[in-house]
């Protein structure tokens, strides 16, 4: 899960590329050459999955979706992606971390890093952990983009 908290509406997102791994919307990725995206290892160049809400098969019957449906969230290897890049000044939440104990252990202000494109205490990056927020019972690690 991917959400925007606070960001400048004017960037536009990237929605040209693929995956070429399974993972799940909100996790850090790197661009390779080949249009496709991996997860991302430790890399400070880094953009987060997002991917269009289109229900199939008998969701596509369902009027009302929680933005936690799992298809909305999972991506398969080859399944087109939309990649958020932030900017100075952005905040964003993200479950693609290792655990509730992880996030426990960090403090406000410490620095992020990403390792298999999930959220890791780490410097190196211009990304810091700015707490827990809960999204209809989810927990999501807040996320600010600081020069």
């Amino acid at each position: 899960m991917l959400r925007d908290i606070v960001v400048n509406g004017h960037n536009a997102a990237l929605a040209t590329y693929k995956a070429a791994v399974d993972m799940k919307t909100g996790m850090a990725v790197v661009k390779g050459t080949d249009n496709t995206v991996s997860l991302a290892a430790d890399a400070k160049d880094v953009f987060f999955v997002q991917k269009a809400r289109i229900p199939t098969g008998a969701n596509a019957a369902v009027l009302n979706h929680s933005d936690w449906l799992e298809e909305y969230n999972t991506v398969k290897a080859g399944d087109c992606v939309v990649l958020y890049k932030y900017q100075p000044g952005d905040l964003f939440a993200t479950d693609a971390f290792e655990s509730e104990d992880a996030l426990a252990s960090m403090d406000n202000g410490d620095g992020v890093t990403f390792a298999d494109g999930i959220l890791a205490a780490g410097d190196g990056t211009h990304y810091v952990f700015r707490g827990v927020i809960m999204d209809a019972g989810h927990p999501l690690a807040l996320i600010e983009y600081v020069e």
